[in-house]
């Protein structure tokens, strides 16, 4: 399978419907629909979804996108810097996170109130039932995002981001 094959199954909406869904289910609570557009660049981002996979419930934003770790046990790298370079390049992935909203509104899993906020009425499939290794690691680290952002505004992970 070409790289381009690869990079239009993981940006397939059905798929990326999955992911933002587990990231709802990870943040556990209403939330502003704005939010929804940074989990794409983060998840589908290599460094940020290791480090997301190796999260726990107690892990903060701060823990795993502001510290350096070894890559290969040789390579120290800053995730701040991918951050900013996931943010700076999230306008094509706009279009795949509107697709996914309009499939998971589809099949009512989640709703839009008037205020904007964002609830989930439904389900999907969660990442700890999910058979398939490879998608697995995306849907468990959309799913540890969201736990990690609910513990936090939205204006402070943008400001950690911003901070690189």
């Amino acid at each position: 399978m070409g790289a381009k094959t690869i990079n239009d199954v993981i940006k397939n909406p059905f798929f990326t419907s999955k992911i933002i869904y587990n990231f709802a289910v990870g943040y556990n609570k209403n939330f502003d629909y704005r939010i929804l557009y940074l989990v794409l660049p983060v998840v589908l981002d290599g460094t940020c979804r290791e480090r997301l996979n190796g999260a726990r419930k107690n892990s903060t934003i701060y823990s795993i996108f502001s510290s350096s770790k070894k890559y290969f046990n040789k390579i120290n790298l800053d995730s701040k810097i991918d951050l900013y370079n996931i943010y700076s390049n999230n306008e094509e992935l706009i279009s795949t996170t509107n697709k996914s909203l309009i499939i998971l509104y589809s099949k009512n899993v989640l709703e839009i109130t008037k205020s904007k906020k964002i609830f989930i009425n439904g389900s999907i499939g969660n990442f700890e039932k999910c058979k398939n290794p490879g998608e697995k690691r995306y849907l468990k680290a959309a799913y540890y995002f969201g736990v990690i952002l609910s513990k936090n505004s939205l204006d402070e992970f943008l400001e950690l981001v911003k901070g690189a």
